[in-house]
């Protein structure tokens, strides 16, 4: 049965710590940009001390939200998925989306991903525990009930984790991962590379595992998560994090223009030369709009503290230059490393009107969601998206904007003790 959840009020901070690739540090408080009161509304709240953790949206046919999670405790997850037809006024019973014996890994990035086909049809892919491998599962039903899941990726003794999903117009799915098998050493950190598999039959079955990046001593970053969308014409685009030798961790794109059968050289998305030696564990965020243009956002240290931006390719080949996202325009005086460092987790979905929404967590007092738009050339003055009037972390947003412009924001929050997961829905008149 349907429940109807309660209604929270925003409130203002004025507090701003910045962190910086070493340690924290605190700077002179600074005013934060006016929030609106946004209505967050819970999604799911269990009378057991179990963490929901790690949230997706996916939007489907006739308007209906779908939003997954993982949920467990002491290392034990199950994936999770409710749906909502009034725009987060209520929500149906969780279903489960795995089997018992199909546990998830969930924490850090790693948690289920959901898209939904122009028919329908859901798909929700992670990652399984005890050496399952990457798991994707299936409804035919709207989200009512799923198929026993089918593993993506061969069964090897390597490690396959960090997955990303996205299927086209046709209903074929595409599936990339960050994969150790073609590593030279014997014992970890082992290199990894990022891999791709599709497949054209619901699922059943998919082509052979196929690296897409170069095979270099190094390989990619190892902790953040790979993003994968299609474009209008067949396009297929990856996001991830590469790392060189001398620890230098800047976003590449690989794209391919024939379905996946040869993929073309990585380009950087940004050439920040921020160097890191230890796992930001913090990988981009992917959209291509009804023009074939690829909006990416991320976070890199660039200045000092970690901090979000956002920049877009026309062509596939070059992207334009960086903005960055969780700065105040209106605070242009202050200096930039004393303004909303220690941004992280961005995540973006695409505007109808044009440019994205983007939504990350800000590590101030606990930490915070905010959300702002950017399109090329603007970015606009960050809004608080969260309620809480508590310090504790809320961590992982996501977010999808709807044909009516409509912003769906979900996150992970801990402000009753316990993980939970939470929505805010953000008509266009309040953003």
């Amino acid at each position: 049965m349907n429940r109807r959840l309660p209604l929270r009020v925003p409130v203002l901070l004025s507090c701003v710590v910045v962190a910086d690739a070493a340690a924290p540090r605190t700077v002179a408080a600074q005013r934060l940009p006016p929030n609106r009161h946004v209505a967050s509304a819970q999604v799911t709240k269990t009378g057991e001390p179990l963490n929901q953790v790690a949230p997706d949206l996916a939007l489907g046919p006739d308007h209906i939200l779908y939003v997954v999670w993982a949920e467990g405790r002491e290392g034990q997850f199950n994936v999770r998925m409710t749906t909502t037809t009034d725009r987060g006024a209520t929500f149906t019973a969780p279903v489960p989306v795995n089997s018992p014996h199909e546990q998830a890994v969930a924490g850090w990035q790693e948690g289920p991903q959901i898209v939904v086909d122009r028919v329908g049809t859901v798909y929700v892919l992670w990652v399984g525990a005890h050496e399952q491998g990457i798991r994707l599962a299936r409804s035919t039903d709207g989200g009512r009930t799923f198929e026993r899941s089918v593993r993506v990726g061969e069964r090897i003794p390597a490690r396959q984790t960090y997955p990303s999903v996205a299927v086209d117009s046709s209903g074929a799915i595409y599936v990339a991962w960050l994969d150790s098998r073609l590593s030279t050493k014997r014992e970890p950190p082992h290199e990894f590379q990022v891999f791709f598999s599709k497949s054209t039959d619901g699922g059943k079955t998919f082509t052979p595992d196929r690296s897409v990046t170069p095979n270099d001593p190094v390989g990619v970053c190892d902790c953040c998560r790979t993003a994968i969308e299609v474009g209008p014409g067949g396009e297929i685009v990856m996001l991830y994090r590469d790392v060189d030798a001398r620890f230098v961790r800047d976003i590449a794109m690989v794209r391919s223009t024939d379905g996946g059968a040869t993929f073309r050289k990585p380009v950087p998305v940004s050439a920040s030369g921020w160097q890191f030696g230890g796992c930001p564990a913090d990988g981009p965020s992917l959209g291509i709009d009804g023009s074939g243009q690829i909006h990416a956002a991320w976070m890199d240290g660039r200045e000092g503290s970690w901090n979000i931006y956002y920049a877009v390719s026309r062509d596939g080949r070059s992207f334009s230059e960086a903005q960055r996202v969780n700065v105040d325009p209106t605070l242009a005086q202050v200096p930039r490393r004393a303004v909303w460092g220690s941004g992280g987790h961005p995540a973006l979905g695409l505007a109808s009107s044009g440019g994205a929404w983007i939504v990350w967590e800000d590590k101030h007092g606990g930490g915070k969601v905010y959300l702002a738009h950017a399109s090329a050339g603007t970015v606009s003055s960050p809004l608080r998206v969260d309620d809480a009037q508590d310090p504790s972390p809320r961590s992982y947003p996501r977010v999808v904007v709807d044909e009516a412009g409509i912003a769906y924001v979900a996150w992970m929050d801990r402000r009753g003790g316990a993980s939970e997961i939470y929505l805010s829905v953000l008509p266009p008149s309040e953003i």
